[in-house]
């Protein structure tokens, strides 16, 4: 599947609205250490960084991404 995105920032007003938005993955991690040592076993990963990256797309890509899964 190919499709257009813009990368922003969590803190951007252009993509999340904060009031709306649930917390950010660093935050979850540091709330929830356990989660960084589960990714890191399910995936074989030996490091996982704090932070996401963020894309907003259409709707339309948001809901073939969901009906993909």
């Amino acid at each position: 599947m190919t499709f257009k995105g813009k990368v922003c920032k969590r803190s951007s007003k252009e993509c999340f609205d904060p009031r709306k938005e649930p917390a950010g993955e660093s935050k979850v991690f540091k709330r929830n250490p356990q989660r960084v040592r589960r990714i890191k076993e399910e995936t074989g990963w030996e490091s996982v960084f704090y932070g996401t990256l963020n894309l907003k797309v259409a709707d339309g890509v948001y809901i073939a991404i969901s009906v993909e899964v």
